[in-house]
């Protein structure tokens, strides 16, 4: 069985659909199932692949239809084809479908038309099927159980039991262009008197910005490259973390948090996290207040308040998202 696995990744599109394609695709490899992972990205993200043992293809960025069909057509046809992408207009979808026995898409569902066999969101939100469907035949999931944790982010060992008093924060949005929030972030945790802050910056951050950053406190840490997400999540008592699926390993990781969007397609999926777990959502980063970030961080000092956020977080998270979504679209292991 041969599985195809498309994605795309970087500063502007983020990093996320590169490192959950990934972790599937490291996970059928390791089952003996052959794997292609057929990507666009720029250098950080090609090394960031290069950990990987299943074979890859980087693709040009911004790469037409047309040449793509020609370069994957001497491929041969795949069985599965797994496909997240930020902008998956429908002629790529047409096209590995239609070499594909079956195409799989994950998304977060947004303001698009889907032609797959299977659609599954890592999220839980409402959606109208009809809306989104181009074929009725198109079988579609939407739940958070399906998000695919890395086995290191798994294997924690974080107690359930809260610090009264938080000491250590982290601050983590994803590799996207996120300065603006970063910076406000920054100045908002200057008012406080924490014992250490952990930015995690995105890989194509601005020089100046980042020296900026730096020179705000000596209380201010900074980590440019992430391998190990469960040692940062591990350390903090509590995260400003993005409305993407950053919010998911905090939850995982039973940490408590506060959401910034960082795309505008996270509205919903924002909304829907912060209501069932309590956790502040403060919308989207273009029109995020520094006084808001403060209020909240106030808030969230109480225990009370942070013990109830991580009761809510068992109902949001599930520990077997890779093998849930195996399940659903037919995939032995």
């Amino acid at each position: 069985m041969k599985i195809f696995f498309r994605c795309r990744g970087g500063k502007f599109q983020g990093w996320g659909n590169v490192v959950r394609l990934a972790r599937i695709a490291e996970y059928l490899h390791t089952k003996k199932i052959k794997v292609l992972f057929i990507f666009e990205g720029d250098e950080k993200i090609k090394k960031f692949l290069s950990k990987f043992k299943f074979k890859k293809i980087a693709l040009e960025e911004d790469i037409s239809i047309k040449k793509e069909m020609s370069i994957i057509k001497k491929l041969g046809e795949p069985k599965f084809t797994f496909l997240e992408m930020l902008d998956a207009n429908l002629n790529l979808q047409y096209f590995y479908k239609s070499i594909s026995e079956k195409l799989i898409i994950l998304d977060d569902l947004l303001d698009k038309i889907y032609i797959s066999d299977y659609l599954i969101c890592c999220q839980s939100q409402n959606i109208k099927k009809t809306q989104i469907l181009k074929d009725n035949n198109t079988k579609i999931f939407i739940n958070s159980k399906y998000f695919p944790f890395n086995n290191n982010l798994l294997n924690n060992f974080k107690s359930s039991n809260l610090k009264k008093k938080i000491s250590k924060i982290l601050v983590f949005l994803g590799g996207g262009n996120y300065e603006s929030a970063l910076l406000k972030c920054a100045i908002a945790l200057r008012k406080f008197n924490f014992d250490k802050v952990k930015f995690i910056l995105p890989p194509n951050i601005n020089s100046n910005l980042k020296k900026q950053l730096k020179n705000m406190s000596s209380n201010y840490d900074f980590k440019d490259t992430i391998y190990d997400v469960r040692a940062i999540f591990n350390e903090a008592d509590l995260a400003i973390v993005s409305g993407g699926y950053t919010k998911l390993e905090a939850a995982i990781m039973k940490t408590p948090c506060i959401i910034i969007q960082t795309q505008w397609h996270q509205k919903n999926i924002s909304s829907s996290f912060a209501k069932k777990t309590g956790c502040p959502d403060l919308g989207h980063m273009s029109s995020l207040k520094i006084e808001k970030i403060i209020f909240e961080i106030k808030k969230l000092k109480s225990l009370s308040v942070r013990d109830k956020i991580l009761s809510r977080y068992k109902k949001v998270v599930s520990r077997n998202g890779i093998n849930n979504i195996l399940k659903e679209v037919g995939i032995s292991v």
